[in-house]
């Protein structure tokens, strides 16, 4: 998969986060919705990593 799609994906995900919290402000509150904020955010961390260690990867290989 592409790193756009990755990237559409993630704004996506973080479009439709802040859009639950606009429609319910108590969302900031309620437990289900704050540890799936951190594990989502966790996610994010790793998925931008990945792509980040596999574009260096591509590089050097492509450079010799």
């Amino acid at each position: 998969m592409p790193v756009g799609d990755d990237l559409l994906g993630a704004l996506a995900g973080v479009a439709l986060f802040a859009w639950s919290i606009r429609l319910w402000d108590a969302a900031l509150t309620w437990p289900p919705m704050i540890i799936g904020m951190l594990v989502v955010a966790v996610a994010q961390v790793w998925l931008g990593r990945a792509a980040h260690t596999w574009l260096l990867a591509h590089r050097r290989a492509v450079t010799g």
